[in-house]
């Protein structure tokens, strides 16, 4: 596991139902969209207080945030994007012209 950054926050804790600062870090992640693999950027919420192995958790707001995170990575990655269509450049055409007589 890659950790790409690592903050704390004081809240209400869900794991242990306790007020102190839960580490808040943002790994490498891997998930699979429309069976191709998608590595992102996940944010994740660890309680350090309770000594389980649950001490994971992510609020409902940030695993919103994850999964719109994954799907960029994924169109960025798998997803061509619509090509402009060019410019048809407009071609004049230099023909003498005739001069009434």
């Amino acid at each position: 596991m890659k950790i790409l950054e690592n903050k704390q926050l004081l809240m209400d804790c869900p794991v242990c139902d306790k007020k102190h600062y839960v580490h808040i870090i943002k790994r490498e992640a891997k998930t699979v969209i429309e069976g191709k693999e998608v590595i992102y950027p996940e944010t994740v919420y660890i309680c350090k207080m309770e000594n389980s192995k649950e001490d994971e958790f992510i609020p409902a707001k940030v695993m919103d945030e994850n999964l719109a995170t994954a799907k960029k990575e994924y169109e960025k990655r798998y997803v061509k994007k619509k090509e402009e269509p060019e410019k048809e450049e407009e071609v004049e055409q230099h023909g003498e012209s005739e001069s009434p007589e």
